[in-house]
């Protein structure tokens, strides 16, 4: 467990590159040892360490790897967190045909086993991919969707950023008094979370 330990240290202070190679090399001798838990953990922050160093290609590499274990060891909720940073990563790179069934079915899982929150990103994270690749009434549904799931998590900046993200997608449709409505709605939810670089960023696009 030292090495795993060692790694998210080096993960957490901002050490990606040395953090790598430990949670590797810890993911090997977990597996080794049938501790697909263990396993599944160090794979899952090197996804985020690679993700750190901008190598979103290979962190969504560790993220589904990591997605399989949880699978093997019935731990859904994992797994449905495990392909949202999957599905992240491949957007990032533009690859919305795998990002999107990607976080379709971390939606289905997330709700499934009753998480809210992680509900709620994979819905936010989906509406991205689907703007992305075009899909801009698929997109405002997820953002759409997504709201009920923030709100039972009480995470009122991820609230707020959908009312922006919908605002976004409608002034992409040319509906630009339905996009200042969800900026207002954005400015309003940054406002009541405290988060003073969103409500910034929303007030700019009013």
């Amino acid at each position: 467990r030292s090495l795993l330990a060692v790694g998210w240290l080096e993960s957490a202070t901002g050490r990606s590159g040395a953090a790598l190679g430990h949670l590797e090399e810890s993911a090997c001798l977990w597996q080794e040892l049938g501790e697909a838990r263990f396993a599944a953990r160090a794979l899952d922050w090197a996804g985020y360490a690679t993700q750190a160093l901008g190598r979103h290609r290979e962190g969504a590499g560790f993220h589904r790897r990591a997605a399989a274990l949880w699978r093997s060891a019935g731990a859904l909720a994992e797994v449905a967190t495990a392909l949202v940073y999957a599905g992240y990563c491949a957007s990032f790179d533009s690859d919305f045909a795998v990002a999107i069934p990607e976080l379709e079915e971390a939606v289905l899982l997330a709700q499934e086993v009753g998480a809210e929150g992680t509900a709620a990103t994979a819905l936010n994270n989906l509406g991205l991919a689907q703007r992305g690749n075009g899909e801009l009434r698929a997109a405002l549904a997820s953002f759409a969707v997504a709201r009920p799931f923030a709100e039972a998590a009480g995470n009122r900046a991820l609230g707020a950023e959908l009312h922006a993200n919908r605002g976004n997608v409608l002034s992409d449709l040319g509906e630009l008094e339905a996009a200042i409505d969800e900026y207002q709605l954005a400015v309003q939810g940054y406002r009541a979370a405290g988060n003073k670089r969103g409500e910034g960023q929303a007030l700019s696009y009013i």
